[in-house]
């Protein structure tokens, strides 16, 4: 489908009727009996009231949750409606008022849900650490290479090079002839 990839924004009801908006990228779109759903990944969203005990602190929590399947409260900034949402927790980080942020994947809605989608650069942060790496290793595996064979042409791949004719020597027998 032509939502795969992009970047969706939907709303998540509550039982009362409440809602809020969460963003995510569509990863895949799934038939059900009970009609089509999007599964999001990457959406970020501030948790409501999270249940830190028994924890030392919110990174505490994430290392522990990271990868697992969590169920959280969000709090709907405009209306106060308090919605549950889950996914599978990716990672989490403190925005710049130090509130916990939580990036979940494999969240999923009923696709008539989505209300906007729009196309997005989807070179992750590790996608494109992956590609520096790449990069260096490339670099360095070049440069390895040209120290142990000097004697590797410069030229480039395909090309045919004529030799110098001052440079060649040919060899003639005292007849006359080459020999």
């Amino acid at each position: 489908s032509g939502l795969v990839g992009m970047l969706g924004s939907a709303y998540l009801f509550n039982n009362d009727g409440g809602k809020t908006t969460i963003k995510g990228i569509i990863s895949s779109l799934e038939q059900r009996a009970d009609g089509i759903y999007a599964r999001l990944d990457e959406v970020d969203v501030k948790p409501h009231e999270l249940d830190l005990e028994g924890f030392e602190g919110p990174e505490e929590y994430v290392m522990t949750y990271a990868g697992k399947e969590i169920t959280i409260k969000l709090k709907d900034p405009e209306t106060d409606a308090v919605i549950r949402v889950t996914g599978m927790l990716r990672d989490g980080y403190l925005d710049n008022s130090d509130k916990l942020c939580l990036i979940l994947d494999d969240v999923t809605l009923p696709v008539d849900t989505i209300y906007s989608t729009e196309r997005v650069d989807l070179y992750s942060s590790e996608h494109m650490l992956l590609q520096q790496i790449l990069y260096i290793l490339q670099d360095r595996f070049d440069t390895g290479r040209q120290d142990d064979d000097s004697s590797q042409d410069t030229e480039a791949p395909g090309a045919v090079t004529e030799p110098d004719p001052a440079e060649t020597e040919t060899q003639t027998d005292p007849n006359g002839g080459v020999g």
